[in-house]
């Protein structure tokens, strides 16, 4: 496969070639505003290289060929965005609103239209009455359509040069810009690093967190930086960057906040699904009990009890208790860090004012020219506390208030009078009042959730969503395994990695620790965690390896010790596994796991006396225990005297009943039904046993007589009947 004119570029770091592919792409698509460019370069290359031909070798010949690889990645990367832009209408519009508002772009005539916007604003309050209000109004119109088009001319931008990041820099540090508009700039660089990189882009996202004393402005431009980083190192190419990210991981604070950054966009990366168990297992219980009023002192039950619930008040008194929990369980997802608003919000974006891509990012302000709030907040200032105070993105804001607009004068009295006042939501809603709207992790959350609702709902889906997941199964918005990070000096790797195990992620873990760390670097609670998730994702040899060497280094660690054993059992070495649950025995006798599984792996392993002397022992002390029962009957098996293991699994089942039994509990009380001659009924087991998984993912019945294929045998099944058995289930399906 030939490598693309990227790779060359960054993998191969091939001049000349990539020029000629350059060349060649630009015919092809009929690009001629960087021909001028493009011979520049490939002067400078073929002056280069005919020195070198002449045997002349200049000292700083590195230096100079670095430069070259640099302007020609520069070159690509506006080929590659002129591309982009004749592709997508929208980016194509966005070009033209750019040229015809914002003109040539350059940051000094931008810089003096947004301080002329402030300056404007300040001499208004100088007059009064209807004809300021007038001007006003005109003043913030005529301000957005120019952010608009200025969003969209940084968005289609060619690449910048260090000038342009240092004035940029400059602007967004100014007291005289308006923090809003500072905030849209940043979105639309983070917008145009999506789509094509550009090194002096990303080092303004860097100098704005770094150096600027907006909190919001800084978290935007964090949360920007760490989308947008680039997934391959190069010192010619991405120098700066590399001592950025470097110079951030030797700050504890910000690895703080790094760690902190990752998370949140865990989180946000789950939205869906958050919002899928919100709808499937919270709001049902909720719309049940609709007794339930809102007034201006906040949620209260009506008043309307019928004789049922006066004699059934216990009953009563439990659907309560389940309400509670269920909103409990919301206000806790939502403390933690989960989206729990996506779900209502995700319905309510189809409005006209989402069709301008500015407006997703746009910081809320009731003087926003498409939304014309400020007669409707004056006569109901509860809606203006709502939006105000409430924990709501801003897109989420402007969501909510056009919605309420068009209905708001269609609401019951009672609502009418909750809207009224001015504390009747907050009260109601009591968590809004207890936030700290101005914490680094609020604006993020805030950022990214409307961030998430733009790449997740916007209908042109022309921007990689880094909140997808990848080939590999990681979301793009993954930075903590980007090869930029791979050097975090502190903790907040094996941080992260206990959250995502908690998370039940593995997967994440693993892509991490394992394919994107050198193993020689983790510490050993990384290794600890590594292996774990090795474990749950069934890698089990992998597993293995790793708890044996942490076991070398660290002597009696039990968790490492369990995850050896666990490992060993699962490869089938039960002669080993059996040795490591005897430590594990002897370091906490009283534990019934420890005990249980050292029965198994003695049954298994062939020591078949002394694994069911333990497994008598707990049983007789454990007779109810479900798991003990499944060892004990299992263990009957082995011992081959399946009346005891039949009676057993029979027993077993019936305490189970259908929540709790396993389907490993079907195939084995199959496999005894089979041995005792009852055909019919162990076929009827094994078809349970395969029904109990999803469609097409149930386990081969072969595969796992195969591996049962020695308990089998010892109790008399030879391998003719297992394959008659096998063509006979078959035929049932």
């Amino acid at each position: 496969m030939k490598p693309t004119i990227e790779q060359t570029i960054l993998v191969h770091q091939r001049v000349g070639k990539a020029l000629s592919m350059l060349e060649a792409r630009m015919a092809d698509l009929g690009i001629t505003e960087f021909l001028d460019e493009l011979h520049d370069v490939r002067d400078d290359y073929d002056r280069m290289a005919d020195s070198l031909s002449q045997g002349q070798r200049d000292p700083s010949g590195g230096k100079l060929y670095a430069s070259l690889l640099k302007r020609t990645y520069r070159l690509y990367n506006n080929v590659r965005l002129s591309s982009i832009i004749r592709k997508y209408p929208v980016l194509t519009y966005c070009r033209k609103a750019a040229e015809k508002t914002v003109g040539a772009g350059d940051v000094a005539s931008v810089k003096a239209s947004l301080e002329g916007f402030v300056q404007d604003l300040a001499m208004q309050t100088l007059f009064s009455g209807d004809s300021q209000e007038a001007a006003i109004a005109g003043i913030y119109a005529k301000h957005q359509r120019y952010m608009d088009a200025l969003f969209g001319h940084i968005l289609v931008s060619w690449q910048w040069t260090s000038k342009m990041r240092m004035e940029y820099a400059e602007l967004l540090a100014s007291p005289t810009v308006d923090q809003n508009d500072g905030m849209l700039i940043v979105s639309g660089v983070t917008l145009s690093l999506m789509q094509v990189f550009d090194v002096n882009k990303w080092m303004l996202l860097h100098d704005v967190y770094v150096y600027n004393p907006s909190q919001q402005l800084r978290q935007r431009a964090l949360v920007g930086m760490v989308l947008t980083v680039p997934d391959m190192r190069s010192e010619k190419l991405f120098g700066e960057v590399e001592d950025a990210i470097t110079g951030m991981m030797e700050n504890a604070d910000r690895r703080k906040e790094l760690l902190e950054t990752q998370i949140q966009l865990c989180y946000s990366a789950s939205a869906r699904t958050d919002s899928n168990e919100i709808q499937r297992d919270i709001l049902p219980t909720l719309s049940k009990e609709s007794r339930l009023d809102i007034t201006k002192n906040g949620i209260v039950e009506k008043d309307d009890a019928t004789i049922d619930d006066i004699l059934n008040s216990e009953e009563r008194d439990q659907s309560i208790k389940e309400i509670e929990d269920k909103m409990s369980r919301i206000m806790d997802m939502q403390k933690k860090g989960s989206d729990v608003y996506f779900g209502g919000f995700s319905k309510m974006k189809r409005f006209g004012f989402f069709s301008q891509i500015s407006n997703w990012f746009m910081p809320f302000t009731v003087n926003h020219p498409d939304i014309s709030g400020a007669s409707m907040l004056g006569k109901y200032p509860g809606i203006k506390g709502m939006l105000m105070n409430g924990p709501f993105c801003d897109s989420d804001k402007y969501s909510f208030f056009l919605s309420l607009s068009a209905v708001v004068e269609k609401l019951p009295p009672n609502i009418l009078e909750m809207l009224a006042s001015n504390d009747g939501p907050v009260t109601a809603m009591p968590e809004m009042s207890n936030v700290d709207r101005g914490s680094a992790m609020y604006v993020r959350r805030m950022y990214l959730q409307d961030l998430y609702r733009f790449f997740e709902l916007y209908p042109n889906r022309i921007f990689a969503n880094p909140f997808e997941a990848k080939a590999g199964g990681a979301f793009r918005g993954f930075f903590f395994a980007n090869i930029f990070f791979r050097g975090m000096k502190g903790d907040e790797t094996a941080q992260l990695s206990r959250f995502l195990f908690k998370r039940k992620r593995p997967d994440l873990v693993a892509y991490m620790l394992g394919e994107c760390r050198d193993a020689a670097a983790l510490s050993l609670d990384e290794q600890k965690l590594l292996a774990h998730s090795y474990l749950r994702l069934g890698d089990i040899e992998k597993a293995r390896v790793i708890f044996s060497s942490i076991l070398e280094k660290g002597g009696e660690d039990a968790a490492a010790i369990k995850g050896m054993a666990d490992s060993l059992f699962l490869l089938r070495r039960y002669a080993e596994a059996a040795k490591q649950y005897a430590r594990l025995t002897v370091m906490d006798g009283r534990n019934i796991s420890h005990q249980l599984h050292l029965g198994l792996a003695l049954v298994n392993g062939g020591d078949v006396k002394e694994g069911m002397a333990t497994l008598y022992k707990l049983y007789y002390e454990h007779d109810s225990d479900l798991n003990v029962m499944r060892a004990m009957a299992w263990g009957y098996l082995a011992d081959c005297k399946p009346k005891e293991a039949d009676s057993l699994y029979e027993k077993l089942l019936a305490l189970a009943g259908e929540d709790r039994i396993l389907p490993t509990d079907l195939l084995n009380s199959g496999y005894v039904k089979w041995i005792v001659g009852n055909v019919k009924e162990a076929k009827e087991r094994m078809g349970r046993y395969l029904a109990a998984f999803p469609a097409g993912e149930a386990p081969s019945l072969e595969t796992e007589m195969a591996n049962d294929r020695d308990i089998l045998s010892r109790n008399g099944i030879e391998d003719y009947v297992v394959a008659i058995m096998l063509d006979g289930l078959d035929g049932q399906k």
